[in-house]
């Protein structure tokens, strides 16, 4: 098996407060997206776009200069096109792009090496609304009172990063040190991830509170369905072992953080020699193993 690695995965654990990513519009009210679960509770999301573009968004805050719409479209039908340059732009290389150039002719193209789930509730929705006041400016006409499905509660989602096709293109690649580069600033984008709607009046902290990562000879995305919570928010460490026994002959490294917003019995995981430390000396260790790895490139395999 080939020692370098080429995969990034991580899966973190956040609270939201409010509604971050509303679904459609009933009437006045606006709704949160649901999803029913096999036991037919019912329970928030949060989309994978969403969080894409959460990430996206923080780019710009983290220095970088992210790639323009083209308004150069051919018919109201074609979906706007970013600039379609990875080696310029850090968000056309890591969230990828599609172009039609014109009928018949060459499709530009990136698949995105950055892959995000949904971030799906721990526990289930129980149908609150916040009730509000939209303004009127005619003073002739009353004011409309509107509705926003909300929720408290905590979700949990997973990232995972095709680290061997980061900064590698059909012509050329970027350094391994610029690859890197890239690598850590989309993790921190989703370390300090910031955005979705209402947060005029629905302020959201959507902050990492627990964070189960791994580099890897091989892509899967290991900590994928075996996180959980219960009532008192303790987290199911038996099932966080478990991925880890999973995973042992395709990982290169393993940091587990925990915020003293959650619980975690770590008794299991230190006889397995595996600490869990602080959410800020997680990322610490997290970036000092992607400066230290051996990074895969993709060419390497043709």
């Amino acid at each position: 098996m080939n020692n370098k690695v080429n995969c990034i995965t991580f899966t973190s654990i956040i609270k939201v407060n409010g509604n971050v990513n509303g679904s459609w519009g009933e009437d006045i009210i606006s709704t949160i997206k649901k999803i029913r679960m096999p036991d037919s509770t019912m329970r928030t999301y949060i989309s994978g776009q969403a969080l894409r573009r959460m990430s996206r968004g923080q780019f710009s805050s983290l220095g970088y200069i992210t790639s323009a719409k083209d308004p150069n479209v051919k018919n109201d039908k074609q979906p706007l096109s970013t600039q379609c340059d990875p080696e310029k732009y850090i968000d056309d290389d890591l969230y990828g792009y599609m172009k039609t150039i014109g009928k018949g002719e060459k499709v530009l193209t990136r698949i995105s090496p950055v892959r995000v789930s949904p971030a799906i509730s721990l526990f289930p929705y129980y149908f609150e609304r916040d009730l509000g006041l939209q303004n009127n400016n005619d003073i002739k006409k009353d004011n409309r009172f509107y509705e926003t499905e909300i929720s408290m509660n905590y979700y949990v989602y997973t990232v995972l990063i095709e680290a061997d096709r980061v900064g590698v293109f059909d012509e050329n690649s970027l350094s391994i040190e610029e690859r890197k580069e890239r690598i850590k600033t989309v993790i921190k984008s989703f370390q300090y991830l910031w955005g979705g709607g209402h947060q005029s009046r629905l302020l959201a902290d959507l902050s990492t509170k627990f964070i189960g990562y791994q580099s890897q000879k091989i892509k899967k995305p290991s900590f994928m369905d075996y996180v959980s919570v219960d009532e008192k928010l303790n987290i199911d460490s038996d099932l966080i072992q478990d991925a880890i026994n999973q995973t042992g002959e395709i990982r290169n490294n393993l940091v587990i953080g925990l915020s003293k917003s959650l619980n975690m019995d770590t008794g299991i995981l230190k006889e397995s020699g595996n600490n869990v430390l602080t959410i800020d000396e997680a990322f610490k260790k997290i970036y000092e193993d992607i400066d230290s790895m051996d990074l895969a490139d993709i060419n390497e395999r043709n």
